[in-house]
C-alpha cells in the first residue's frame, strides 16, 4: 500500500505558470442604474462586500464561458466605479477555447454578464433594485441581460467582415 504525503504551501508562494499570452479583455460586467432585460437594477457597490471577500481570501470571481460550468480565462483587475463593474482580464488561447477566441476576433461575442447571488433587494415598481449581492463569476456572453455590459480585445485586431449573399 502507497503512503501519500499531503502538503500545503502558502498561497504567497505559490507559482502560476502561464499557459498562454491569450486574448486581454477589459470591459463592463455590469452598468449601474440601468433596468435590464430580466427586471433587475444593481446598484453602485452592490458587489463591493463581495470583492473584499475574495479579496480577503486572496480569490477572484471566475471567467466563464455562457454561465457554462467552462472557465475560459482569468480576471486580473475586478473593481467598481460609478459607471459600473469594471473587469480587465485574459481569455485563454488554448485549443478547447477556440470557438471563444474565433468569435471574439471576429466580433460575434462581446458581452458580459455577472453571476450573482442576490444578498439584499427590494422592489419599485416591478423592478427588482439589487443593493448587495455575491459575486461568483462574469461570463462571457452572447447576449448580456444589460445591453451596455460590453468587452474589447485590447490586444488583436478585430476582424469586421462584410457578408453578402447572391440570390441571383
Amino acid at each position: 500500500m502507497r503512503e501519500y504525503i499531503t502538503k500545503f504551501v502558502p498561497f504567497e508562494e505559490m507559482v502560476t505558470k502561464k499557459v498562454s499570452d491569450g486574448i486581454h479583455i477589459c470591459g463592463y460586467g455590469n452598468v449601474y442604474t440601468l433596468v435590464d432585460s430580466v427586471g433587475d437594477v444593481i446598484q453602485r457597490k452592490a458587489f463591493d462586500k463581495s470583492l473584499a471577500e475574495h479579496r480577503k481570501r486572496g480569490t477572484m470571481p471566475a471567467m466563464l464561458f455562457e454561465h457554462k460550468n467552462l472557465v475560459c480565462g482569468k480576471w486580473d483587475i475586478i473593481r467598481e466605479d460609478n459607471y459600473g463593474l469594471y473587469l480587465e482580464g485574459t481569455v485563454d488561447d488554448i485549443p478547447s477555447n477556440k470557438d471563444i477566441v474565433n468569435r471574439i476576433k471576429h466580433a460575434e461575442i462581446s458581452g458580459l454578464s455577472v453571476g450573482f447571488r442576490v444578498r439584499k433587494a427590494h422592489k419599485e415598481g416591478g423592478v427588482q433594485i439589487v443593493t448587495e449581492g455575491i459575486l461568483h463569476e462574469v461570463s462571457l456572453v452572447t447576449s448580456p441581460a444589460n445591453d451596455y455590459s460590453r468587452f474589447a480585445p485590447t490586444n488583436v485586431e478585430v476582424i469586421h467582415e462584410r457578408r453578402t449573399t447572391n440570390f441571383g
